[in-house]
């Protein structure tokens, strides 16, 4: 697929382009292009994007998978660490916020972070 290969090559801005795409044609990105698309931003450190696929994915009624959480989870503590400001700030701000939210969701969805 298309977006198999951006995310093969990890090409996250492609990936979502052609989810905009879709969107403006009025196609509905079904769980799994939504998903390999989340995981290749993720994957090139976008966790500002990895966290909208997700959040959309889940008002869409779609189940993410436990890799699609990991994934974003990862992201986020990736740029947490980058940032040096691990520590630094209050758990409800920022992606450490997202981070604390999204390990609920897991439990809830019946995961194991």
């Amino acid at each position: 697929s298309v977006i198999g290969d951006f995310a093969a090559a990890g090409r996250w801005v492609e990936a979502l382009e052609l989810i905009a795409k879709m969107k403006s044609h009025n196609v509905r990105a079904d769980a799994a292009t939504t998903e390999v698309a989340l995981i290749t931003c993720a994957k090139g450190h976008q966790w500002e994007h990895a966290v909208a696929l997700l959040k959309q994915m889940q008002s869409q009624n779609m189940k993410p998978s436990a890799a699609a959480f990991d994934s974003t989870i990862a992201s986020c503590m990736w740029h947490l660490n980058k940032q040096e400001k691990f520590w630094r700030f209050p758990a409800s701000q920022g992606c450490w916020g997202k981070v604390l939210s999204m390990l609920q969701e897991m439990r809830d969805e019946g995961f194991e972070p």
